[in-house]
């Protein structure tokens, strides 16, 4: 890996980490998922229309609907991690939302689509599995009364996150 890439990585980890304190600090709701999206949007919208002028892309029907589709997606994975941070703790809601993701798609893409994963893709399957509980401290405060809304927001965060694998 090149020094560059490196430290695009870096900063995009610190990045994507200080956005998710700022989240919780904020106390989320739907004023903050809209501010956050409207924001996305002013941000990525010259780029998109950039890249489509540049490699001549119409957008059709189809795409405009995907593209609504995933929209909806991703405001609803926002409001439903707000929620997950509301109800509970950083430690314990993010590694639920972001390793259940890549659990629950491949274990669609298995049980629905007859993928049969190479035994490095199951040894990466459990070691997510593995990194969550691991990820949170201790994987007893999982199974807490107090915890459980916490940890079904989490996991409904990684359900919205999984289109994303």
């Amino acid at each position: 890996m090149t020094p560059l890439a490196f430290a695009l990585v870096l900063v995009a980890a610190i990045v994507h980490a200080a956005w998710n304190f700022l989240a919780k600090r904020a106390g989320g709701g739907i004023a903050f998922a809209f501010l956050i999206n409207a924001l996305a949007t002013l941000l990525y919208t010259p780029l998109t229309v950039g890249v489509l002028k540049k490699q001549h892309s119409p957008i059709d029907i189809v795409a405009l609907i995907f593209t609504v589709g995933s929209s909806l997606i991703h405001v609803a994975y926002f409001l439903v991690l707000q929620r997950g941070y509301s109800s509970g703790d950083l430690s314990l809601v993010y590694p639920l939302a972001r390793g259940t993701g890549p659990m629950l798609s491949t274990s669609a893409a298995i049980g629905l689509l007859g993928e049969r994963p190479t035994p490095t893709a199951e040894l990466g399957i459990w070691l997510i599995g593995g990194g969550v509980f691991i990820l949170t401290g201790d994987p007893r405060k999982l199974w807490r009364s107090n915890s459980r809304t916490a940890v079904g927001y989490g996991v409904l965060t990684g359900a919205f996150g999984s289109k994303r694998f």
